[in-house]
């Protein structure tokens, strides 16, 4: 079983994701999902991610895996997937592959709580498994 990512203990603002390819996750972090890089004297690879909704902010540290990511699942054990919502899912998912995404998977729409969601799945160039999530009108 391989875990992707998972959300430190003691901050669970603060999610260590694993990669096969830490240049490229860290170029699309940054470029695409506008990290920021940090200076961490523990590794070269921190990111933050600030928003107008303070309560959503967060760390990102990258780590190097040496377990084949590519192979992890939505089912296996620990956190598998990171999620990013999106307002324009069509136009970021093009964008992704741009900077090595692979394994885009096809829209799906699901409702949850009365809210239409369209989803699309991806693997970041490192492997982890990474997921764009559009909120929908309901008409």
């Amino acid at each position: 079983n391989i875990d992707s990512y998972q959300i430190t203990s003691n901050n669970p603002k603060n999610i260590i994701m694993l990669s096969n390819n830490l240049e490229d996750d860290l170029s699309l972090m940054i470029k695409k999902f506008n990290f920021i890089k940090q200076l961490d004297k523990n590794t070269d690879y921190a990111l933050s991610l600030k928003t107008i909704i303070s309560s959503l902010s967060c760390k990102i540290i990258l780590k190097k895996s040496f377990l084949d990511l590519g192979k992890s699942k939505l089912d296996s054990i620990g956190y598998t997937c990171i999620a990013f919502l999106t307002t324009s899912l069509h136009e970021d998912m093009d964008k992704l592959g741009e900077f090595g995404a692979y394994d885009l998977s096809e829209p799906h729409t699901l409702k949850i709580n009365n809210k239409k969601l369209l989803i699309q799945m991806f693997r970041f160039p490192g492997g982890t498994i990474g997921e764009l999530i559009q909120p929908l009108k309901i008409v």
